[in-house]
């Protein structure tokens, strides 16, 4: 398909076609070849294949790509509206995928956010409601509750525009502020 401008900054590239439901978040690897929303190879247009059993944990929240020195290819993390966080590694510099890891978080509720400290190997997670958990992750994306520890956590409000700067020892909100304005997709960070 030939590239059509359609508008003066953005060039159409192409179309990915044969998604399932709705698309609720969408995020590239750093260097731009995967996307994640199923998964897609965007060098040549084209879906890749899932790991098993990808096709039954309801819709996806929220996607984050994370790269530890440990690991030779990408892991894509991702959070369903049932609670679960799903760890995909990709295997070496192959386009095939693997599920490394999955766990239920105690509240079965939506996930909502997730960031990564490659530092510190901590991945957040935040639910609906407000639940946030701060886990270590081991070489088999298996996590660990992370207590004590001394980073902030910064909470951008998805619907009121907020920002909140939790303490990392205790979790009580330590600043608010208000931006006046809605925030987009990603709204947590370490």
């Amino acid at each position: 398909m030939a590239a059509k401008p359609i508008c003066r900054k953005y060039v159409l590239q192409g179309v990915l076609s044969g998604h399932k439901g709705a698309v609720t978040s969408l995020k590239a690897t750093e260097d731009g070849k995967i996307l994640a929303s199923g998964l897609w190879d965007l060098t040549k247009l084209a879906a890749l294949e899932p790991p098993n059993g990808a096709n039954n944990r309801r819709a996806t929240s929220t996607l984050l790509w994370i790269r530890r020195e440990d690991e030779p290819g990408e892991i894509l993390v991702y959070g369903t509206q049932l609670g679960l966080v799903v760890f995909w590694r990709q295997n070496g510099q192959s386009l095939e995928f693997e599920e490394a890891n999955l766990f239920q978080m105690p509240e079965r509720r939506e996930v909502t956010g997730l960031a990564f400290d490659t530092r510190a190997n901590c991945l957040a997670v935040c639910q609906l409601d407000s639940v946030i958990q701060v886990h270590t992750l081991d070489n088999k994306m298996k996590p660990s509750t992370l207590k004590g520890s001394h980073r902030e956590i910064i909470v951008f409000g998805y619907h009121d525009g907020r920002i909140l700067t939790l303490s990392g020892a205790t979790s009580d909100i330590e600043s608010t502020r208000a931006v006046g304005a809605i925030i987009g997709a990603d709204r947590l960070a370490l």
